[in-house]
């Protein structure tokens, strides 16, 4: 599963330590790493999924270090959150200005955590929806197309299967009995399976609590075989 690579720029050491457990403890896919000296961000090779950056820092003021990593190609697209006690309307605004671009500006103050901590799940999940429209559409036509083409195979193996089963599954002969019981299995999976095909056409996401679904795929088979 993908991690998320997430920098926290904050001159208060106990904010920034404590803003880089909240986020590690609210999600394990993010991966954090805490800045005191805004300066040094500006020497970074690469880019983070995200910043989260303090405006009143007496190094250099967090919108002015916003507006110069906007001018470096790497940081021009990468998302930024204001984390900050700053007030004033016109420092609030100046976020928001096409040379800042930030997405969010959130307050230090009592509930300022929690969201902090919205405002960054509500920008990944949007990332996720983008990236994985497509394919998810792409995943549901595939779905319908293996329902409908799968559904009178899987139904002709089934009957063949429950046939083998009334006929054998009483005989005294034990090389008999050991395909019966194959046979309940294939009857019993290829209702399973079916039930997978039809559920693909439905996956409403690609991401997190639904991407353990497609194990079940894998498993059937496995599972039933150590019954």
């Amino acid at each position: 599963m993908k991690k998320y690579s997430v920098i926290i720029i904050d001159d208060e050491q106990a904010i920034g330590e404590y803003v880089t457990m909240k986020l590690e403890e609210s999600e394990p896919n993010f991966e954090c790493k805490y800045i005191s000296n805004p300066l040094k961000t500006l020497r970074l090779s690469s880019s983070p999924d995200l910043f989260i950056i303090d405006i009143v820092m007496p190094e250099i003021n967090g919108i002015d270090l916003a507006e110069r990593l906007r001018q470096i190609d790497i940081f021009k697209n990468t998302p930024i959150i204001f984390y900050s006690s700053e007030r004033g309307t016109e420092e609030k605004l100046r976020v928001f200005s096409d040379k800042v671009k930030a997405l969010a500006f959130v307050n230090k103050n009592e509930d300022g955590i929690e969201s902090l901590l919205n405002e960054i799940k509500s920008i990944f999940w949007k990332n996720v929806v983008q990236t994985n429209s497509k394919d998810l559409v792409l995943l549901r036509e595939a779905g319908k197309a293996l329902e409908h083409h799968s559904g009178q195979l899987l139904q002709v193996i089934k009957t063949y299967a429950e046939l083998i089963d009334r006929k054998l599954s009483k005989s005294d002969d034990e090389i008999s009995r050991v395909l019966a019981s194959y046979s309940k299995h294939i009857v019993k999976n290829t209702e399973k399976l079916k039930d997978t095909i039809s559920g693909i056409r439905r996956v409403k996401s690609l991401e997190l609590s639904n991407i353990g679904e497609g194990d079940k795929i894998l498993n059937i088979m496995d599972k039933n075989d150590k019954e």
